[in-house]
């Protein structure tokens, strides 16, 4: 009877702990990281670190049409002449 009860506690323990392991991994990969589906302004930042994504979106703006985002902020801007700072 005793042997019953060792070997249910067990079946139960082992599973959740692997589970749990596997939990605690996954948690410290992705701490630093973005997780798989991520994209920030048409950039995807799937499993890359902070500093990736930064370095991504600096090249993204680098090559950014200044005159193609005034236009498309402009219908969410209040007043328009807050526009007139921006510059390539």
């Amino acid at each position: 009877m005793r042997r019953k009860i060792v070997g249910a506690t067990l079946a139960i323990i082992v599973p959740v702990a692997i589970l749990v392991m596997i939990y605690c991994i996954i948690s410290v990969h992705y701490a630093n990281r973005y997780y798989p589906g991520t994209w920030i302004n048409g950039v995807d930042c799937s499993n890359l670190t902070v500093d990736e994504v930064k370095e991504k979106l600096k090249e993204r703006l680098s090559t950014a049409d200044i005159n193609q985002v005034k236009e498309d902020v402009l219908p969410f801007v209040r007043n328009p002449k807050e526009l007139d700072i921006w510059s390539n």
